[in-house]
């Protein structure tokens, strides 16, 4: 009985034929194929030869703000979205260096009322062996120009985490002054 009922249902749905997809828009940065929703929060492997930058950014979370900075970012080129946060104070960003750079994001959250602090790095470092190579390469980089704030230095860890500004400084830049101090900043 069940499956004489089963067939009987079966028989009465009825098939549609599912409407063709529309072609979506082409992404700005790479000409992938991609909706403008998602070329806002599009993964990094989208923009050929992207590089990523985070930055630390204050007074996101007044009202409208968080909105304003995605906005902002969305009209630059080459640039695609990862993570507008007000609870971390982070804009994390995918850009192509051929049509922009960390200075020109930075400024454009600038634009926007909110307060960057600095563009965040990262170092895998090597040769520091005991606090006193913290230390010394913490005063270091606290006292080169463009880094804004030293955030830690850990020999333990090997490793350092900076907030620079862009205009002023790079991660090359950054990664000649440790290797100057002594020590020998490790590609990842």
């Amino acid at each position: 009985m069940k499956a004489i009922f089963g067939a009987a249902v079966l028989a009465t749905i009825p098939v549609f034929a599912t409407p063709p997809a529309s072609k979506p828009a082409p992404c700005p940065s790479c000409d992938k194929g991609i909706s403008r929703a998602a070329a806002l929060t599009a993964p990094a492997d989208c923009l050929k030869g992207g590089l990523d930058a985070t930055f630390a950014v204050n007074g996101m979370e007044k009202e409208g703000l968080t909105t304003g900075v995605r906005d902002a970012l969305a009209g630059i080129e080459g640039v695609h979205i990862e993570k507008v946060c007000p609870q971390s104070a982070v804009v994390k960003v995918n850009y192509d260096p051929a049509k922009t750079s960390p200075s020109k994001v930075a400024t454009t959250i600038s634009g926007t009322g909110a307060n960057v602090e600095g563009q965040r790095l990262t170092f895998k470092i090597a040769g520091m062996t005991c606090s006193g190579c913290s230390g010394k390469l913490t005063k270091v980089l606290a006292k080169t120009d463009g880094v804004t704030k030293v955030a830690s230095v850990s020999h333990e860890k090997g490793n350092a985490t900076l907030l620079i500004d862009p205009a002023k400084t790079d991660q090359e830049k950054i990664t000649g002054v440790i290797n100057k101090v002594g020590y020998k900043v490790v590609e990842s």
